[in-house]
């Protein structure tokens, strides 16, 4: 299993890699985000943490969100309000919403600590958002990671994406699949374009690629 954009790496519940945030890191990226005025939640391997005031705040604004914001509540209710987000513990990535400043604005910053931004699919109904990693942590070293892990040729494998943050890892596979849903840049990035999320995309993909029975 690859998560937290890359960052960790499992398998069958063994860990195989994980890079966290320093303290350091946690602090300088929540300055950042409140420089930014973003709402924003540091993504630990076993939690999720959020500046206590900020949770507080978006909780009691949800009344006048829209229905795809309202999906996003569950995200920030599972959060544990801290008083200092610098005590969040094994923080893989940082994502954030409702952002002031672009992620152009944030890639010149970030750089200067070797982090990156990309932004989510649905950045579109959050304002200005994404998620904030360490630039030599991607899913595409995840995938070289665990190919070599496995002996698996990394050309005989196979990814499905939508996000910016995916983009390396469609680049790195044997055959990198863009859903239907995805932006411009993430299909002409891949080797093939399956059907949206709400069509079923991954499952057709799978389909066309022998992965699973008709």
């Amino acid at each position: 299993m690859i998560s937290a954009a890359g960052a960790c790496v499992m398998w069958k519940n063994e860990i195989l890699q994980a890079e966290y945030f320093s303290a350091e890191e946690k602090e300088q990226v929540a300055g950042l985000l409140s420089e930014a005025g973003a709402v924003y939640i540091m993504e630990g391997f076993e939690h999720l943490y959020m500046k206590k005031e900020i949770r507080e705040r978006i909780l009691e604004e949800s009344d006048d969100m829209d229905r795809e914001e309202q999906m996003m509540l569950g995200f920030f209710r599972r959060a544990i309000p801290c008083e200092i987000i610098e005590h969040a513990d094994k923080v893989h990535k940082c994502s954030y919403f409702y952002a002031e400043k672009d992620g152009d604005w944030f890639r010149e910053r970030l750089k200067k600590w070797d982090m990156s931004t990309t932004a989510f699919s649905q950045a579109e109904t959050r304002g200005n958002s994404g998620e904030i990693t360490k630039k030599a942590f991607t899913k595409g070293t995840a995938v070289r990671y665990l190919s070599a892990y496995l002996g698996v040729p990394v050309k005989d494998t196979i990814a499905i994406g939508d996000s910016e943050n995916d983009l390396e890892m469609l680049k790195a596979v044997g055959v990198g699949i863009a859903m239907g849903n995805a932006s411009d840049y993430v299909k002409e990035a891949a080797d093939d374009v399956t059907r949206s999320v709400e069509e079923e995309g991954v499952y057709y993909a799978f389909q066309k690629y022998g992965l699973i029975s008709g």
